[in-house]
């Protein structure tokens, strides 16, 4: 069997351009529902505040890593049990030792330090950077 043989011709040429106009209509529609209904920047970044607002955690940093295999995801472990991803930018300012804690309702970190020092990092100031 040869290609041209399974070649698929509309004996008409009306039914060919209506078909293909059919086509287009649906690919347009299909794309006007997909960005009516996929949430904007502004909507995904209150669900993740409002994610982050909802945990609350306390205890010092036993190890911190990056996961190449998950997009070069930053981990913590906490308490030997407890894994906690943290932004990338923060990877210099929480080291190994220091105490976490993070309070329910509240989208602060604070970071007591090894020495001493305290630190609170705030994750709205991450949506600014973007």
């Amino acid at each position: 069997m040869k290609l041209s043989d399974m070649e698929f011709e509309f004996e008409n040429k009306r039914v060919g351009t209506v078909f293909r106009i059919l086509g287009l209509m649906g690919f347009v529609v299909v794309v006007i529902i997909w960005i009516w209904f996929t949430p904007s920047r502004d909507e995904m970044n209150k669900q993740w505040l409002k994610q982050i607002a909802n945990e609350s955690f306390q205890g010092e940093v036993d190890t911190m890593y990056v996961d190449k295999g998950d997009h070069n995801a930053h981990w913590l472990i906490i308490n030997r049990d407890s894994v906690r991803g943290y932004p990338a930018e923060w990877e210099s300012r929480i080291g190994k030792g220091d105490t976490l804690i993070k309070k329910r309702n509240e989208t602060t970190l604070t970071i007591r330090k090894k020495n001493g020092k305290v630190m609170v990092l705030d994750y709205t100031n991450m949506l600014k950077v973007k």
